[in-house]
């Protein structure tokens, strides 16, 4: 048995129970007997054909059962879902110590930071690399727009962006596994939220509340899998439903880093907190670096209406970078805010394959002028263009659906239309 099944076997054993049947035990951690689902069997069943394995099998199986016919395999993935959430629960009997002793010394979230080999985002540099580029807004992308922008559904948009045949994911739940479907050539539909439960055909939502809608970047099956980083528990969204590394996003939140920093900055001062606590709340905006290069507290108040006209700046040269950057950028689209994210073709062979371009090139590179390597992943949501996020449009600017390879910058292409 694997180092990391050594404590499962023994739950898993204790919640047996939950597996409807008799089982006998036939070593290595592995259990046999009559499948609980042997109802839908389409053939005939046997005392043997099913096994429950107490922790990873063998081949990386996660603890459950498993039958050697297909008919029951709803049913059964229904009793191991349950079965794998009761195993990785928490310990109910965890009585956390009372008192405000008790709490002394708590870190309530770590520092968040990007592995050391990732440069941090430099305004001075991307103010460097967008010099010479004229100022550009979003009605200036869309004049350049090889496909007209304005009035695109979201299903409109999926069409252009995925091939005949994809599928694409849509969240109007950010955590969910996903909660609408749209496959090219043939349209939308209402995803159930557990397995077993038939899709119905159905058009997009456009009107995302106050969290707005997302779909994933990359095409998948529309298929539960179980996810092995996530103790076996099924999923839609997982590398395992993936269907191809076609896109990276590249989006900017260095704006509101800024501000947040400045804010930081102006609430210390105002309120004499320790510069030893403050520079610790500061690590914590993902600027360790930059931390260890800020001033004594002295210097702070000089510091501060320069961090904030900073961030006024920052997207303006977000715009002005996406405008110049020799990348095969397909879209373009808001947050439904001030943000703007790119949508780029990569067309990686495999899920190793996109890892490693992201490691040796996008994140080495694009960090430091603005581009979040958090959300340069090969599984990413990203917002969905023509809906709303809390009354604002995700706005799409811009659509390209055969960018050229070689990445012809967007400025470098023609205006094909003069709004009014």
């Amino acid at each position: 048995m694997s180092a990391r099944g050594e404590w499962i076997e023994g739950k898993a054993r204790g919640l047996l129970g939950m597996i409807p049947g008799t089982w006998q035990d036939v070593g290595g951690g592995v259990l046999q007997g009559r499948c609980p689902a042997e109802g839908r069997h389409s053939g005939g069943s046997a005392e043997t054909d099913a096994r429950v394995h107490l922790s990873y099998g063998a081949g990386g199986q996660p603890p459950g059962v498993y039958c050697l016919h297909h008919s029951c395999k709803t049913e059964l993935d229904e009793i191991n879902a349950r079965f794998r959430e009761a195993i990785f629960a928490k310990d109910p009997n965890f009585k956390p110590s009372a008192g405000k002793a008790a709490e002394e010394g708590v870190v309530r979230r770590a520092p968040w930071g990007r592995e050391a080999w990732i440069p941090e985002f430099s305004i001075s540099k991307l103010r460097g690399v967008v010099k010479g580029v004229e100022v550009v807004t979003p009605e200036w992308f869309e004049e350049r727009s090889p496909v007209r922008v304005k009035g695109l559904t979201p299903g409109e948009f999926i069409e252009h962006v995925f091939e005949p045949g994809e599928r694409c994911l849509v969240f109007t739940e950010f955590k969910s596994q996903g909660d609408y479907l749209w496959e090219v050539g043939r349209g939308g539909f209402r995803l159930g939220d557990r397995q077993g439960v038939q899709a119905v055909r159905s058009k997009l939502p456009r009107d995302g509340g106050k969290d707005g809608i997302w779909y994933l970047c990359n095409p998948v099956d529309g298929q539960w899998h179980a996810n092995p980083r996530r103790a076996g528990r099924f999923s839609r969204r997982s590398e395992e439903a993936v269907r191809g590394w076609k896109h990276m996003v590249l989006e900017c939140d260095e704006a509101k880093t800024l501000k947040k920093r400045a804010g930081l900055l102006r609430d210390a001062l105002a309120t004499g907190k320790a510069e030893d606590e403050m520079r610790a709340a500061l690590e914590e905006t993902g600027g360790k670096k930059w931390v260890e290069t800020l001033p004594d507290a002295a210097g702070w108040e000089a510091m501060i209406p320069r961090m904030e006209a900073d961030a006024l700046a920052v997207p303006g040269l977000w715009m002005r970078l996406l405008a110049m950057m020799p990348l095969a950028i397909r879209a373009i689209y808001s947050s439904g805010g001030d943000s703007w994210h790119a949508l780029v073709v990569v067309n990686m062979q495999t899920k190793a394959d996109f890892d490693t371009y992201l490691r040796n090139s996008a994140k080495r590179t694009l960090p430091i002028v603005g581009a979040d390597p958090g959300a340069m992943t090969p599984v990413r949501l990203t917002r969905l263009p023509g809906c709303t996020r809390n009354g604002r449009e995700q706005r799409l600017i811009y659509l390209n659906p055969n960018p050229s390879p070689e990445g012809v910058p967007i400025r470098d292409m023609p205006r094909l239309r003069k709004l009014t």
